[in-house]
């Protein structure tokens, strides 16, 4: 992995690649990173375009700490035959296995600079960051690309909790990722309107071959990046679940959803939500993964609290059971006797799937940060 991490990190290093050919195709891993507090000339479509096609070799590309801005740069056609500093070998000139966009966006960049420089690249992996910061009005009106976004998997690490910054962003990629490409979405949400966005890009034609999700609703991050779950909060997919809608996705295979105990709701078992959810999948569903945080100490709860018999009800429709292959449920715990919380949890789990398990379909295991 390259990393070049200064203001004015873009052209100091386009000015060393061209110089330096050889190097530039040993170049495999690229971190481009700028300053949050200082920042230098914006990234663009156009000047990273200029970096990209000195490494033939690129596999991953990681940007942050940038502000994304094309307004005075000429926008890159990637559907352009040729370009002022090089032939484009396709339609869409640069192939990444994966590309991470986010890190401290700048609260001045321009939604669809981001999407321009997205749709330069084939990628296979896309993960992205961001937060309240971007300006929403550069993309509250409708913009156009060149080419769609073409995304076989897609992680979006949102930590938006303004409804509005949400929803342009679910819908900016609803209405740019090319429909039937992806694949794979993991996903977290942390306020009602991310939901609420998310739905109408589960259901629209981008997420149409959709086979895998993993969905999560953003909790705290403590020191050491520990999950500190919803303190003081209430997790708004326990509330805002029913508007999600799966069955919208009818080549749904695997489904990944997250519990967190702490600040657990007090009018509802703690699985609740992820039992609905469970029921809303389509009949095509063949994996599911429950993965409960934080669990507490066996002396504090009961399996009522848990609330896995709603999820055991979900999953064991007879035309489901037939179809899945496996349940996993995931448990993570706090106490550091964790091994007599575990046999408590494991038997737990089984009579409560007593179906799932009885067919040899059911996994209890720990699990780690």
């Amino acid at each position: 992995m390259v990393n070049v991490c200064e203001p004015d990190s873009p052209a100091q290093f386009t000015a060393f690649i061209k110089d330096h050919p050889r190097v530039a195709k040993s170049i495999v891993q690229l971190r481009l990173r700028g300053s949050y507090e200082h920042p230098g000339p914006p990234m663009n479509a156009t000047i990273l375009t200029s970096i990209l096609f000195q490494l033939p070799n690129l596999q991953q590309l990681v940007l942050g700490d940038m502000r994304y801005d094309g307004t005075n740069a000429a926008n890159v056609d990637p559907s352009a035959t040729t370009l002022a500093i090089g032939p484009v070998p396709n339609d869409r000139p640069f192939r990444l296995a994966r590309f991470i966009l986010g890190f401290d966006t700048h609260e001045r960049s321009l939604l669809p600079e981001i999407f321009r420089i997205i749709s330069l690249f084939e990628v296979e992996e896309l993960s992205l960051g961001f937060s309240d910061s971007f300006d929403i009005a550069s993309a509250s009106d409708p913009f156009s690309l060149s080419l769609p976004l073409f995304v076989r998997s897609l992680e979006i690490n949102q930590t938006i909790k303004s409804k509005e910054h949400a929803a342009v962003l679910f819908d900016a990629l609803s209405a740019h990722l090319q429909p039937g490409v992806l694949r794979r979405l993991d996903v977290s949400v942390d306020s009602a309107g991310g939901i609420r966005g998310l739905q109408r890009l589960l259901s629209g034609a981008a997420c149409s071959n959709l086979t895998y999700l993993d969905l999560k609703s953003k909790p705290q991050i403590g020191h050491y990046g520990l999950r500190y779950g919803w303190l003081g909060h209430k997790d708004p997919l326990q509330y805002e679940w029913p508007s999600l809608d799966l069955a919208s996705c009818p080549r749904l295979e695997s489904l990944v959803l997250h519990v967190y105990a702490q600040n657990p709701p007090s009018d509802m078992p703690l699985c609740s939500a992820a039992a609905g959810i469970f029921l809303q999948a389509p009949p095509t569903l063949r994996c599911a993964t429950l993965k409960i945080w934080h669990c507490p100490s066996k002396n504090l709860v009961n399996a009522k609290w848990l609330g896995l018999q709603a999820v055991a009800k979900a999953l064991s429709i007879p035309s489901r059971l037939l179809r899945l292959e496996k349940l996993t449920v995931q448990l993570q715990s706090d106490e550091r006797n964790y091994e007599g919380a575990a046999e408590w949890y494991r038997a737990t789990c089984e009579a409560a799937f007593s179906a799932v398990h009885a067919a040899g379909k059911l996994e209890v295991v720990r699990m780690r940060y």
